[in-house]
């Protein structure tokens, strides 16, 4: 049997199994046969014969049920009559007795399936879902797209031969062999459910009854037939297994063949399948291997067939009836829509599709900024920790391989994952703890306050601590994820119904990464325009200068996005503003206000130099800017201190001025005065020694002279006084020296270089001689005279 290649719709590829029910066993129920109906069947309603149903007269319906259940592992299967409705009967036990009796007089929610018509069994007219609580099934075409959903809109057609399989994973399977339709039940049925096939007449007219001749109803039980109906393979090498096996001993040889319908997609690993008596009961595995190939192709299909070859099986089991298997080859040709890439399976430019279908978003998240989007049904949503922007490799590589590597410890990179429990591959088995290692966090269930850390006793009312990924945010909502600067990750939904906060402060340097995939086999739409926003401040300038002779220096602040978001409307933002030493620098404002209509306009801030009196050198401050309590809404409240580096340069200077550098005195006594001063203040004493180079000449009034920080800058006079000397030595210079004294004063005085004053000393000695007389007196008698002499200097 050859079905068509599933081209569009989910475009799951199919590898059509005719699997179906191998062992067929011609079902005619062990019920005792009825005038009112078929042999195996019992009457529900309305009228019938061994032959008929009869017509709808406008009131009630006629309709019969097969008295044999269909439990989990059984299969039945019948030619279908056109006109006449078909439907289950869902039971939570076996029915004892008259089924067609229990089925009409009980009053439960038992119908599961009704075809080609909705009447219920009462034949008033009243819809299916209503008088059936409907379980739900899904209806594909050949192609794999979906016909419809429901209990009551796919009518398979005259003469077709329908199969149902109520397979051991609890669903409902059904096929047209004629058509290639399927149909599979929406959920699981309840462990312990009993089916009841079920026939009715909409017509007003008699019409031949199912169960007559050519038109027999066959059911088979036992073991597993076919282990599964659906199976996925990748082009990157995943593989997937089914098995077969009878569900009774034959009495020669069952051939089976299994066939893919493209090899070019999906192979099989064996066929035919041989069962005899001796193997019957044991299943046979059949692998199935998706082949590669260079077209960015989506998911493609097959179909393989599993169908028992008549000519060379037992003859009982001819009757068996194809069945599909339903294989998925993921493309590994990826071509995601920009911004996006590939972390497993395939994606379009705007669908990504089935499970194991996954995209990771390239744009990292960063403290401060946030993601947005708008939820689709079906997508399961990760966060991925990394200890910095990913480089070498696609993030879409990057989430892949640490997924793949079970040694990877660090970071414990799966932070959370929205709704959805199955790990990458799609199964359900996952732990968040173990495969994800995912981190706690909370579910706040009351008010919107994100201040209160949750576990601190401050808000324990509202959070509750989740060890599930089992938070789902709501279709079609807005979400926003938030990496707060604090530290914490935050989620939210557009009508605060739905938050969370991680319960750990990541580690410096985290960046955040996201990954989208749909949680089943069917293909979903990327999320609705995601966007990265940050709320930041920008600040013009991080460090100015000013000086002590009172300069300026300015910057400028502001935002990068208004303070509120559609959370959170109406917010404003202050900053306040202070300098760390207004004895070195202050600012012109204390506080900055932004709002809705400033936000993105500059705010200048002037800082401007303090002089003092010391020699302090440079000094280095900072100005801050700290948001106010109570402003700045959910996206800036959490914003740290913003600080802006001040040096103030140093205009003082250590030393000490001389009034004057030269002084006359005279050797009679006369004097001649300096001052001294300290040019800036010190921060303890200063003592100045003076001392003359020669006291025979000069001598100064004070040997030391000590100035503080009180008097630093008050004049000390100094007095130099000439001495008298015998000797025509000439004026003579002398210096004065004016020295710090170390030991006794401030450090940064240590290194001044000494002063000196050059005194010079008038000499008021001049050289010669003085005779006692000029004139003397002596006679040639021999009388003598005297006068004397002696040196003037």
């Amino acid at each position: 049997m050859v079905h068509k290649k599933l081209r569009s719709g989910t475009r799951w590829l199919r590898i059509s199994v005719a699997v179906g029910v191998l062992a067929a066993v011609t079902a005619v129920s062990s019920g005792p046969a009825t005038a009112d109906a078929p042999s195996g069947f019992d009457l529900v309603s309305g009228t019938a014969t061994t032959d008929d149903l009869g017509a709808h007269d406008g009131v009630t319906e006629s309709a019969i049920v097969y008295e044999t259940a269909i439990t989990e592992g059984c299969a039945v299967w019948y030619s279908q009559r056109n006109g006449v409705g078909q439907r289950f009967y869902a039971m939570s036990s076996a029915i004892s007795g008259d089924v067609g009796d229990a089925i009409a007089s009980e009053d439960r929610d038992f119908g599961i399936l009704f075809w080609s018509g909705n009447n219920d069994h009462d034949a008033n007219n009243t819809p299916i879902p209503s008088d059936f609580n409907n379980l739900g099934l899904t209806y594909y075409l050949s192609d794999g797209s979906v016909y419809g959903t429901g209990g009551h809109t796919w009518d398979p057609g005259t003469n077709a031969v329908i199969t149902w399989l109520y397979n051991t994973d609890g669903y409902l399977y059904g096929y047209d062999a004629s058509t290639g339709m399927r149909a599979k039940s929406t959920d699981p049925l309840a462990s312990g459910t009993n089916l009841y096939l079920g026939f009715a007449n909409g017509h007003d007219s008699v019409l031949d009854s199912p169960g007559t001749t050519g038109r027999a109803v066959t059911s088979t039980c036992g073991n597993t037939i076919v282990s599964k109906t659906d199976a996925a393979v990748t082009e990157w090498g995943d593989t997937d297994t089914f098995t077969v096996v009878l569900s009774s001993a034959p009495s020669s040889d069952v051939v089976v063949s299994v066939t893919s319908d493209d090899t070019g997609e999906v192979t099989v690993s064996t066929s035919p399948l041989t069962f005899t008596s001796g193997n019957w009961n044991v299943p046979q595995t059949v692998t199935l291997t998706g082949i590669d190939d260079t077209v960015a192709d989506p998911t493609d299909g097959a179909i393989v067939t599993v169908s028992v070859v008549d000519v060379s099986s037992d003859d009982d089991f001819d009757a068996a009836p194809d069945w599909p298997i339903d294989v998925s080859n993921a493309n590994d040709d990826a071509t995601p829509a920009s911004g996006y890439s590939m972390v497993e399976g395939y994606a379009s430019e705007t669908e990504v599709f089935a499970r194991p279908g996954e995209i990771a978003y390239d744009t990292p998240l960063e403290v401060g900024c946030a993601f947005s989007y708008s939820k689709k049904s079906g997508f399961g949503h990760r966060l991925w920790e990394f200890d910095g922007e990913i480089s070498g490799s696609t993030v879409g590589e990057a989430i892949q391989a640490i997924q793949d590597d079970p040694s990877y410890v660090y970071p414990d990179y799966n932070l959370l994952w929205v709704g959805y429990q199955q790990d990458h591959d799609g199964n359900t088995a996952a732990s968040p703890t173990t495969e994800f290692r995912n981190r706690g966090w909370y579910k706040n269930t009351g008010s919107v306050n994100w201040d209160p850390i949750p576990g601190d006793g401050s808000d324990d009312a509202n959070y509750t601590s989740q060890s599930r990924m089992d938070y789902d945010i709501g279709d079609n909502k807005t979400v926003y994820w938030f990496y707060d600067p604090d530290g914490y990750l935050y989620g939210i939904n557009e009508w605060l119904d739905n938050k969370v906060r991680s319960d750990h402060v990541l580690d410096d340097g985290t960046v955040l990464y996201m990954s989208f995939a749909p949680k089943n086999s069917t293909t979903r739409t990327y999320p609705t325009s995601i966007t990265k926003t940050c709320w930041n401040v920008d600040i013009s300038s991080t460090s100015v200068a000013v000086a002590e002779s009172g300069s300026t220096a300015t910057f400028t602040v502001v935002l990068s996005n208004p303070p509120d978001a559609d959370i959170e409307a109406g917010k404003t933002l202050t900053f306040n503003v202070a300098s760390s030493d207004t004895g070195e620098a202050t600012v012109d404002v204390s506080t900055l206000t932004f709002d809705q209509a400033n936000w993105s306009t500059p705010q200048t801030v002037t800082v401007t130099g303090i002089d003092d009196n010391g020699d302090d050198g440079n000094q280095d401050l900072s100005v801050t800017l700290s948001v106010l309590a109570g402003t700045g809404g959910w996206f800036y409240d959490g914003l740290p201190d913003q600080v802006i580096e001040v040096t103030n340069a140093d205009d003082d200077a250590v030393g000490f001025t001389l009034s004057k550098t030269t002084a006359s005195v005279t050797e009679g006594g006369s004097t001649a005065t300096f001052t001294v001063v300290l040019d800036s203040e010190p921060s303890s004493d200063v003592v100045l020694s003076l001392a003359s180079g020669d006291t025979g000449e000069a001598t100064v009034s004070a040997s030391t002279l000590t100035f503080t920080n009180a008097n630093w800058n008050a004049t000390q006079q100094v007095t130099i006084s000439g001495v008298n000397d015998s000797v025509d030595d000439g004026n003579q210079n002398t210096t004065v020296t004016i020295a710090v004294d170390d030991d006794n004063s401030d450090d940064t005085f240590d290194g001044l270089a000494d002063q000196t004053v050059t005194a010079t000393t008038t000499d008021d000695d001049t050289a010669g001689m003085t005779l006692s007389k000029t004139t003397a007196s002596v006679s040639e008698a021999g009388s003598t005279d005297t006068f004397t002499v002696v040196l003037d200097t």
